[in-house]
C-alpha cells in the first residue's frame, strides 16, 4: 500500500522510537536478555515472540513520558502482560471497525490497539499501534491508517477500506478489532 500525500502522525508519537520485540538485547524495552529469550510456560516458546501488546504499551507509554519495560514484573506466562492505564478492561474501550471512528479518535489526540491475524506468525494474533492516518493524493479521502508495527518495530500502512496491510515483516495482516488507548 502507498501512503497518500498528506501523512498525519499523532504530535505525541513523532518522537517516539518504533520498538522491535524481535529485539531481546534492546534494555530500553526488556528487563532482561535472558528472560525474553527463555520459553514461557504455556507455549514453550521464547517469551519475545508473544510481547508485541507489551511491545505497543511501551511505545504508548513513551508518548505519555514514561519509561516501561517489560519483565516478570509485569508479565506473567499464563496471562501474558498486564494492561496499562487508559486501555481498559471494559466494552467502553472496544471500537466498532469503521474508518470514521477512527479517524475520530485520532483526532481527538487518541490512538488505538489492533488486534488481528498474521499467518506468517502462526500464532495467537499480532497487535499493531494505530498512530495516525494518511489522505489520498485528488480526493483528500481518508487512505490509510499509519501503525507502529512491534514485530520489526516499523511503520505500516493499513487500508481504512479492507483493514489489511501488506508487506510488513509481520506478513499480511488483517484487523479483527480495535481498542482505544486514551493517552
Amino acid at each position: 500500500m502507498n501512503l497518500g500525500t498528506e501523512k498525519v502522525v499523532l504530535s505525541k508519537f513523532k518522537s517516539v522510537r518504533l520498538l522491535d520485540q524481535r529485539n531481546v538485547h534492546d534494555t530500553q524495552l526488556y528487563t532482561n536478555t535472558e528472560w525474553a529469550m527463555q520459553n514461557d510456560a504455556v507455549e514453550e516458546k521464547p517469551r519475545w515472540k508473544f510481547t508485541c501488546l507489551a511491545t505497543a504499551y511501551a511505545m504508548v507509554q513513551a508518548a505519555r513520558g514514561k519509561h516501561y519495560r517489560i519483565g516478570p514484573h509485569n508479565w506473567t506466562d499464563s496471562a501474558g502482560i498486564e494492561a496499562i492505564s487508559g486501555t481498559g478492561p471494559g466494552a467502553q474501550y472496544d471500537v466498532e471497525r469503521k474508518a470514521v471512528k477512527v479517524f475520530s479518535i485520532l483526532s481527538a489526540q487518541n490512538c488505538l490497539l489492533a488486534n488481528g491475524t498474521s499467518a506468517s506468525l502462526g500464532h495467537h494474533g499480532h497487535w499493531v499501534l494505530i498512530v495516525g492516518y494518511s489522505k489520498g493524493n485528488e480526493t483528500s479521502s481518508l487512505e490509510n491508517f499509519i501503525a507502529f508495527d512491534p514485530f520489526g518495530g516499523m511503520e505500516i500502512a493499513i487500508s481504512s477500506v479492507d483493514w489489511s496491510s501488506r508487506g510488513g515483516l509481520a506478513g499480511d495482516f488483517s484487523v479483527s478489532k480495535l481498542r482505544l488507548v486514551v493517552l
